[in-house]
């Protein structure tokens, strides 16, 4: 059955999934890594955003032929796949910029995956479809404390609202959605695509304050122009007096950011923060 507002639930998610690849690719690139676990959670939803259009937009996959059968079946299992696997993948690529031990990192992945093979081998009884629900709410659970957990170990508190946000769609918001037939599977990626980004900045931030030794003071002013032009945007202060050295210097640097996006300015602060790190290295 052709579903207006699952079509356009897709097509949200196709975008902001598009926008957070096309952010997230080129830094990463530059630590020649051809596919990060985070772009691998984006491209799953990605490409589920595509089926979902196809699902819910054209009548062909309503019909009673076999190969719109197949095409239904195969999009079931797929929104179970997306439901905890991103989370699982994007929970992993954290733990590995904080380079957590592979093993750790492996464990957790291997649980954040398993309910995605139990609806191939259980018949779909109520009971059994409750087993599984519980399965996979443990196991995000698991990912959402080791973000959680990590984050507050490292003084990332910005953590605490991104978890608290997934936390409350996770688990309060479904009920909603599905009392008033809003797509929740859908809904529900959108605070998970954004976690990544936010995560990074706000880690960047926090790690230059821990580096080895004090950088140049033209690095310094680097990084101050471009905090300032990613949190606030285009200088909107006047210049300091003419004696206030200082504070000029700082005025001339945010102000030469002008017109720069909030988020290239943060993708520079970050590729900045990482060079920091490679010359420099941490306490």
């Amino acid at each position: 059955m052709v579903s207006a507002s699952s079509v356009v639930a897709h097509l949200v998610k196709l975008l902001v999934t598009a926008m957070c690849m096309r952010h997230l690719a080129k830094p990463y690139r530059v630590k020649a890594l051809p596919i990060t676990w985070s772009l691998r959670a984006f491209r799953i939803l990605f490409m589920h955003s595509i089926l979902g259009i196809f699902r819910f937009g054209v009548p062909f996959t309503s019909s009673s032929t076999p190969t719109a059968r197949c095409f239904r079946s195969f999009y079931d299992w797929f929104s179970s796949v997306i439901e905890i696997v991103p989370l699982a993948l994007l929970t992993s690529g954290i733990l590995s910029a904080y380079q957590i031990d592979e093993k750790i990192r492996t464990l957790l992945l291997f649980l954040g995956t398993i309910p995605v093979f139990f609806p191939l081998a259980i018949k779909q009884k109520e009971s059994q479809i409750r087993k599984l629900r519980f399965l996979t709410n443990i196991t995000v659970v698991l990912q959402i404390l080791a973000i959680m957990i990590l984050g507050l170990k490292n003084s990332n508190y910005n953590v605490i609202s991104l978890v608290a946000s997934y936390t409350f769609e996770r688990f309060f918001v479904e009920e909603f959605c599905y009392r008033y037939s809003i797509p929740y599977t859908d809904l529900m990626q959108y605070c998970i695509c954004f976690v990544e980004v936010f995560t990074r900045f706000n880690d960047a931030a926090t790690v230059v304050k821990k580096l080895a030794a004090q950088p140049e003071d033209q690095d310094l002013l680097e990084l101050y122009a471009l905090y300032k032009q990613s949190t606030i945007g285009d200088c909107n202060t006047e210049r300091p007096g003419m004696l206030d050295f200082k504070g000029k210097a700082k005025w001339d640097a945010w102000n030469g950011k002008k017109s720069m996006g909030q988020e290239t300015a943060k993708e520079q602060y970050i590729t900045k923060v990482e060079a920091l790190i490679a010359s420099i290295g941490k306490k």
